[in-house]
């Protein structure tokens, strides 16, 4: 989500993808991303900070998580298996 925006789609049946998304709505809350819905996505990215600590702390966060190999391997796999026909 550092570089770009993240996309979550809202699909009628399973319940896979209502935790990501309970996830993403708590963020949402406290102002730590915006959404903008496009169909049945949703597209999530970074909210800008105003709060210089804040924007500092999350800063910290976005690169301990892309040093994470685990997390590397996940965005891959995200982006090559998931994309806008995925909600068809």
């Amino acid at each position: 989500m550092a570089s770009s925006a993240f996309a979550t789609c809202r699909r009628r049946s399973g319940s896979r993808s209502r935790r990501p998304r309970r996830h993403l709505g708590v963020l949402r809350a406290a102002g730590i991303v915006q959404a903008r819905r496009e169909g049945s996505w949703i597209h999530y990215r970074l909210a800008p900070q105003a709060d210089e600590p804040r924007k500092r702390q999350l800063r910290a966060l976005v690169q301990a998580f892309a040093r994470q190999e685990v997390l590397q391997r996940d965005v891959a796999q995200l982006l090559t298996s998931k994309g806008p026909r995925s909600c068809r």
